[in-house]
């Protein structure tokens, strides 16, 4: 079997939030092979930009707090302005796991993994979608995580997140149907 590109994604402007390393990077790296345009927002903007500068002109960087609803929308209307229209989404962003039990889980660490994972595709999906739409359809995908379906030791926010997030993109999915937007979770692991 090839790993060759099919073009499949030829035309299409994709936002990619959490693109700066690891899998969010190498999706980055695929949608481009694949044809997109592709914005690789990141809380880190510099390692965004030094991938964005690698993978050529169909590559822009921007820097996105995706817990902050004003940073979210800058980032997808950067995405708009900047290529023109937009066809997807994939939320990649995620808070490095506190490991913890319930009981010894800090508040704050609870709600930061909460907000970057799950909170952080709402706001994104939020003004991504109807830009989407107005492209006519195209895909939202949140990476997840095995551990959104099977529970592992002291991880209880980041199971929770990823968890939510799998049923984010359920409900996104039916909703959003008609506006042709297909909307999928991916877990890893």
């Amino acid at each position: 079997m090839t790993d060759a590109a099919t073009n499949r994604l030829e035309g299409s402007v994709i936002l990619i939030a959490g693109a700066a390393s690891g899998i969010g990077a190498a999706i980055a790296r695929r949608c481009i092979t694949e044809g997109a345009k592709i914005i690789c927002a990141d809380y880190d903007l510099e390692p965004a930009t030094r991938l964005a500068d690698a993978l050529g002109p169909a590559a822009a960087a921007c820097q996105c707090d995706v817990t902050n609803i004003d940073s979210a929308k800058s980032a997808v209307d950067f995405a708009a302005k900047k290529f023109g229209r937009l066809d997807g989404l994939v939320h990649n962003a995620a808070a490095p796991s506190t490991s913890a039990t319930v009981v010894d889980l800090d508040e704050s660490a609870w709600r930061h993994e909460i907000d970057v994972g799950l909170t952080g595709a709402f706001l994104m999906s939020k003004f991504a979608v109807p830009l989407i739409a107005a492209s006519g359809g195209g895909s939202v995908v949140f990476v997840g995580s095995q551990f959104g379906r099977v529970a592992t030791t002291r991880a209880v926010a980041y199971c929770a997140a990823k968890a939510g997030l799998i049923h984010l993109a359920k409900a996104m999915a039916v909703d959003h149907a008609p506006d042709k937007i297909r909307v999928n979770s991916l877990s890893p692991g």
